[in-house]
């Protein structure tokens, strides 16, 4: 994409729509096309269309009309959708055969860039199709964590949280698909490790019974007893592995008397192992002659 584009992407909309003295499109602006010339984006970025909000703008519609222009681009057959696919679906829903648009000159890939911006701007989006935007915003068009936050009006540590989303478990990305999990409770399973996400109770989460601030405490228990139990084995190996003052001065007589590294590992109950390191079969050989075991 060329710098050009990546920066009228970076603007938004308004970069590319025809401004007006009023803070709506004029009847020169728009045009009104044939609902079966317009092709939706092969790749929407909005994936769940609610049958229930859909009827009731369909209802909206049949009264009112469409109040927003669809953003349009000139297609091979007709027109390529921009933004406004939810509008589409409702007059379709509404019984009308064409809808009031607006026809930008982009590229396809402007025209994607702008439907991701478009759908966050409105908060339309569920928590995995924002995650999955700002991947796209990031992967396809270059866009930084800084410029995402700063074109969708968030902060950069949010942008962060959403992408952190991606690489969940596909159970638990599904859970926060359908809503069942909200941003606030994917953005605390993020700091899990999988085998840490096995002792959370999931039954409650699935049913919804668990709060985002339950979840948070459940999280830092998990992940503070974790953190006292390493500690406790490190310790408890530096404890094995550090011998005592007698065992020194036994290690150090044995390496003067055989000429070797020797070390003594201390066990429990009196029991432990004396090790000796030999560099070649010479030294090995003279060990055995030390120990009375030469054949």
């Amino acid at each position: 994409m060329s710098a050009n584009r990546r920066r009228a992407l970076g603007r938004g909309l308004n970069a590319l729509i025809p401004e007006s003295k009023s803070s709506t499109p004029t009847k020169e602006d728009t045009k009104r096309v044939p609902i079966i010339d317009i092709e939706p984006l092969s790749d929407q970025p909005r994936r769940v269309f609610k049958k229930e909000e859909l009827a009731e703008l369909a209802d909206s519609i049949s009264q009112n009309g469409v109040l927003q222009p669809l953003l349009v681009r000139k297609a091979k057959n007709g027109y390529g959708l921009i933004a406004g696919e939810r509008r589409l679906r409702a007059s379709q829903l509404a019984g009308k055969d064409t809808v009031p648009v607006m026809v930008l000159e982009v590229s396809e890939e402007e025209a994607y860039g702008l439907a991701l911006v478009e759908n966050l701007q409105r908060e339309d989006l569920n928590t995995m199709e924002v995650a999955q935007a700002y991947q796209r915003l990031s992967n396809d068009f270059g866009m930084t964590q800084e410029a995402i936050a700063e074109r969708v009006g968030k902060d950069r540590a949010s942008v962060a949280n959403y992408l952190r989303i991606l690489k969940l478990p596909p159970k638990v990305r599904e859970l926060i698909e359908d809503d069942t999990l909200s941003f606030g409770h994917a953005r605390t399973l993020a700091a899990l490790t999988p085998k840490q996400m096995e002792q959370l109770n999931w039954s409650r989460l699935k049913e919804g019974g668990m709060s985002v601030r339950e979840l948070e405490k459940r999280v830092k228990d998990i992940r503070n007893k974790e953190n006292v139990e390493a500690a406790e084995d490190t310790a408890s190996t530096e404890k094995k592995d550090t011998p005592s003052v007698q065992a020194l001065y036994v290690q150090e007589r044995l390496e003067r008397r055989l000429g070797l590294r020797v070390k003594l590992r201390q066990g429990t109950g009196g029991k432990g192992k004396i090790e000796f390191a030999y560099d070649n079969l010479d030294e090995l050989q003279k060990l055995l002659e030390k120990l009375g075991v030469s054949g």
